[in-house]
């Protein structure tokens, strides 16, 4: 099948297979902080412009902070980093 958007390809049975191993592979845990707590969001390292192609080795799961983070680069804040690295701390199972 062919995804005409973005949107249509993550409400695929493809994606949904792809995000359950991505989050079995890690373990359920943020690649960058460690993290089980919260939700957990599987990024693309690369997009493509046809879904079909989408491999594994190009995911990573990311809790919704380092998601953002990544995302808008607010790791440039140092303040945001520092609460960032406190969460974290306080999170740790």
């Amino acid at each position: 099948m062919q995804y005409k958007s973005y949107s249509q390809f993550l409400s695929s049975n493809l994606w949904t297979a792809y995000r359950s191993i991505a989050l079995k592979e890690s373990g359920h845990r943020c690649r960058k902080c460690g993290t089980k707590r919260g939700r957990l969001e599987v990024h693309h390292k690369k997009y493509t412009a046809n879904w079909n192609d989408v491999k594994l080795a190009d995911l990573e799961v990311l809790c919704q902070t380092c998601h953002f983070i990544h995302h808008h680069h607010a790791a440039n804040d140092p303040q945001y980093v520092l609460s960032l690295e406190s969460e974290v701390l306080n999170d740790s199972p």
